[in-house]
This record gives structure tokens, sequence and C-alpha cells, in this order.
């Protein structure tokens, strides 16, 4: 019973010597909690944090394209359907997008439609848990979608950041470098993907087993020509949610076998070209 527990713990504390707190202060202190939304990314860089590699999104370098999308991702097999184009036009006519929560309905329908219409089966997850800790820098804090099939798969977050891009792009990197950790710590040596919006703009994101970045590159803006239907930026970043989840498919064994040929074809050739 969560209950109980913490009153056990409350009882620890009481017994504690003066001595013992000045130890666990000494190991707060050493060991500092920062929360995804307060990091920086001098934070992310931290030797003993992190440690992310980020030769490819610093000194301006964030707007440079690093990760690209595979040729076999074809735009012909991604075509937002009528129903969900009027979806999002009544979105736009009913919702107030001048907070983050409201901007949440129109990546919900992102994502959903991504999913759905990726044929592997996976769920996503809100407000997940992902803390970790370093040997001298953690973090704490929630992650607003994690995509995965259950339980260790998550192989992609989604950060919907109203505040672009600000502190909007080291945020995200802290949640995917701790999901790369996470993972790593359970045995799954794998990339690990994200997705920053405001729900206007979307940038992709990978980080690959070696803590190595790549960036999509320019923003991508949901609409671009006055409509949905017509809109030339939703079948790519629609392309981009494909690639992404067939990737994880074959990393998290999931999918028919051609979808693990595509998403095989897909790693491989991020490993062998991007990261040159």
């Amino acid at each position: 019973d969560l209950s109980m527990e913490l009153e056990e713990l409350v009882e620890q504390c009481k017994r504690l010597r003066p001595d013992e707190w000045v130890q666990v202060k000494r190991g707060m202190e050493d060991n500092p909690f920062t929360s995804f939304s307060s990091a920086t990314l001098e934070d992310v860089k931290r030797p003993d944090g992190l440690n992310l590699n980020l030769k490819n999104v610093e000194n301006n370098r964030i707007m440079q394209p690093s990760l690209f999308l595979p040729d076999n991702i074809e735009t012909t097999d991604i075509v937002p359907t009528d129903l969900f184009c009027e979806y999002l036009d009544r979105l736009d006519s009913v919702w107030d997008f001048g907070t983050e929560m409201a901007r949440r309905s129109r990546i919900d329908a992102i994502i959903t439609a991504a999913i759905a219409t990726s044929g592997v089966e996976l769920q996503t997850y809100c407000e997940v848990i992902n803390d970790w800790s370093g040997q001298g820098f953690s973090y704490q804090g929630n992650v607003d979608y994690m995509i995965g099939a259950g339980g260790e798969s998550s192989l992609l977050v989604v950060q919907a950041k109203i505040d672009w891009p600000d502190s909007a792009v080291a945020q995200v990197l802290a949640e995917a470098g701790c999901l790369l950790k996470n993972r790593q710590l359970n045995g799954k040596s794998t990339p690990v993907f994200a997705v920053l919006t405001n729900a206007v703009f979307f940038q992709f994101f990978a980080i690959d087993a070696n803590s190595v970045v790549f960036t999509s590159g320019v923003p991508t803006p949901l609409r671009t020509d006055g409509s949905y239907k017509s809109s030339t930026s939703l079948v790519q970043i629609l392309r981009w949610m494909h690639w992404f989840i067939k990737s994880m498919a074959v990393v998290s064994a999931l999918g028919s076998q051609t979808d693990a040929a595509e998403a095989v074809s897909a790693v491989t050739r991020y490993f062998r070209d991007v990261q040159l």
C-alpha cells in the first residue's frame, strides 16, 4: 500500500541522526536533479550526466539537417484522408491555441493518424515518468508523450512546447537522452527518437547508441498552403512519423516482415550514411 510505504519512509527520516542528514544533503548537492523544462544544452553535454554529442545541433547547425528520410518512405503511401483533414479544420475553428494544453488537441490527432496508418501496433502514453540518475547530474520529470508497445519498449518521445524554440530543444533532448540511458540500463542499446512541436511546427531528432544527436533541420510547418487537404508539409510530417514508427518496429521486433524489412533498410541507411 502506497500510504503505508510513505509512512514508513517518514519514520525512517525521523530516525536519521544529524550526521546522516548531512550525508543525505551532501549527496543531493553532489548529484543534483534538474527538471526537464530547466535543462540547457550545456547540461545535456555534461560528461557526468547524459554526455550527449551535440555536434549536429550547436553553433546554429540545428537548422541544417543531419537526419534524412529514407527514399523508401514513399509520399504516395501517406495521404491524409478527407475525414482527418476535416477534423483538423474543426479543431482550428473551435479551439483557441493560445495555450499548450489546447495545442495538444492537434498533436493528439497527428499521433493518432500516424500510428493508425502505419500498420504497426503501438500505444501512446501520456505524462510518463522518465527520471534518470547520472554520476554527477540527474534529471526528473514527466514526458508529454511516450510511444512504444508497453513496458520498456518505448523508443519515441514527443514534447509539446508552446515556448518555441528557446528552452524547447534542450528539454526534448534531455527527455530523449534519459530514455536512451534508461533503455541501456536494461540492456537495450538502440537509437531513440524524439519529436518537438508547438502544433504549428514539427522538428525531428534521433540519438544513436553512442549518444550522438541528429536533427531534421529547419522545423516543418503543419500547413503551408492554406488547406490541410493540399498541404505537402502535413504529408512530410506524417512521413517522418511513419519512418520513426517503422524503425521502432524493427528495433522492438514488432510488425510484419515487410514492415521490418523496410525499417531495417531505413535504420541501416541512418547508421551508414547519416552518421558519417
